[in-house]
């Protein structure tokens, strides 16, 4: 699921060349121009997305849940201000054919970075799928991970200077297993950005402490995953988009009224988890206004407050 900024954006914009990322400095969006849908198979879930990438649409936020035999896909596109790249998607491959997949497009004589992954089922037989662009830019993309191995790479992400740009949750409840791909830690005003993904099984009662502790230090949600038990994994990220919301633990209709509460208020949805749990889907998501990154200052006074993570499935906006 999956993604944070460095964000997908900013990713797609920085892969274009290596002198291209101070073009889309400054470059903002009076409102998000989206396409959603959720809960679609694959087939439906691919001729959409290709119609909708022949619009000029190109991938913000994709999340594979169900049956890895038969998978449903909840996805967001968003509309690029200037040209799009070329990116495309590789659906449903087992974590050994996505590493070969990974090798053999980053090795080419035309280099393809991949910058969303999503996965469902079991460690045994768990389907990935997998949206690259077209770039040379370096990444690292893992999967199989247990919780103390994916907090453990972060750790080390950290100090190598690189960012997660794309997690997921799945596995079993006894097994839970994660995927990942990390890159280069900039955003489209070439700041570092301090991130955290401390929360990466954990109760929606514990997210929501966590959550309100980290908006006492101006930081606000980014990576967001439900794990196979449906607990969350949840990061956070510093840097001012404007205003913003995160919702979890939704039903389908709770997700729906969501979107329509948000929309009013001037926000899309820019990540969406999605996952099947005892054979009903559960939502949780990240509403932005931009995608833009503000120029970072010495001062976090003035940040828009976030309506935060509930506990429950009943609590009010603040935005």
């Amino acid at each position: 699921m999956s993604l944070l900024h460095l964000n997908r954006r900013s990713f797609l914009a920085a892969t274009g060349a290596a002198t291209a990322l101070p073009a889309f400095v400054g470059e903002a969006y009076a409102a998000i121009d989206i396409d959603e849908w959720h809960d679609k198979d694959e087939t439906a879930h691919l001729a959409k997305r290709t119609t909708t990438y022949n619009n000029n649409y190109r991938d913000l936020s994709l999340s594979m849940h169900g049956d890895p035999a038969s998978p449903h896909y909840t996805s967001v596109m968003f509309k690029p201000a200037t040209a799009p790249l070329d990116t495309q998607i590789v659906p449903s491959l087992n974590w050994t054919d996505l590493k070969a997949k990974f090798l053999a497009l980053a090795g080419g004589a035309t280099k393809w970075a991949p910058y969303i992954v999503t996965a469902t089922g079991p460690r045994a037989s768990a389907k990935f799928t997998t949206v690259f662009v077209k770039s040379p830019l370096p990444v690292l993309l893992w999967a199989d991970m247990t919780p103390a191995e994916l907090a453990l790479r972060n750790e080390g992400a950290i100090k190598a200077n690189v960012i997660p740009v794309s997690l997921e949750a799945y596995g079993t409840p006894d097994d839970p297993r994660y995927c990942a791909i990390w890159a280069p830690n900039f955003n489209g005003n070439l700041d570092v950005s301090q991130w955290c993904v401390d929360a990466i099984d954990e109760e929606v009662k514990i997210v929501q402490q966590r959550f309100n502790a980290m908006q006492t230090v101006a930081a606000r949600s980014s990576a967001l995953s439900i794990t196979p038990s449906g607990r969350y994994l949840h990061g956070f990220i510093d840097g001012n988009v404007g205003a913003w919301a995160a919702r979890g633990d939704m039903t389908t209709s709770q997700y729906e009224s969501a979107l329509t509460e948000m929309k009013g208020k001037g926000l899309q949805p820019v990540r969406v988890a999605a996952k099947s749990l005892g054979g009903q889907m559960r939502y949780a998501a990240i509403f932005g206004s931009t995608l833009d990154v503000e120029k970072r200052t010495q001062s976090q006074a003035g940040l828009s407050p976030a309506t935060p993570f509930p506990a429950s499935t009943t609590s009010s906006s603040n935005i």
